[in-house]
């Protein structure tokens, strides 16, 4: 037993992978090689000179476009103007003969809603690019055929 004392002990070295230096050697070896394939390919210079000569250039189109989507905004807000005044005309002589509460009511908020409609088509005319006007109009027309609708179904009820 003293000869195996007297041996000198065998230190059992660390594997690699306890080693902590070695798994910061890995990772940076793992950022380094994700850098190198993430990065953006550059192309040479002359190559994207064509492609670019052949796109169409934005500004131009985009206010084309928004033209052009105002141009079909104004279209369909006259189609469906003439149609509640269709529906005006048609509630006219139920609003004229009738003398009742929900008429009076009815009338009076028909000529707010045209008093407000009037208002808010003279500030579009000054922008006519303000978004929120144009959905505060389109809100005054559904308002307003809303309450035609209602009247001529009470009217026709009685």
């Amino acid at each position: 037993q003293k000869v195996l004392e007297a041996e000198p002990k065998l230190k059992t070295k660390p594997l690699w992978w306890r080693d902590m230096r070695v798994w910061g050697l890995a990772a940076a070896i793992l950022i380094a090689a994700a850098v190198f394939v993430l990065r953006p390919v550059q192309q040479p210079a002359g190559s994207n000179a064509a492609e670019v000569a052949r796109m169409p250039k934005l500004p131009a189109d985009r206010d084309f476009l928004t033209d052009q989507a105002l141009k079909e905004v104004e279209r369909t807000e006259a189609a469906y103007r003439q149609s509640i005044d269709k529906l005006s005309r048609l509630a006219e002589p139920e609003l004229q003969k009738s003398a009742s509460a929900v008429a009076v009511n009815c009338r009076e908020k028909l000529l707010m809603l045209d008093s407000a409609i009037s208002e808010t088509r003279t500030s579009l005319d000054h922008n006519r690019f303000n978004v929120q006007l144009q959905t505060e109009l389109a809100e005054l027309y559904r308002e307003k055929q809303q309450t035609l609708k209602e009247l001529l179904t009470r009217e026709q009820k009685n």
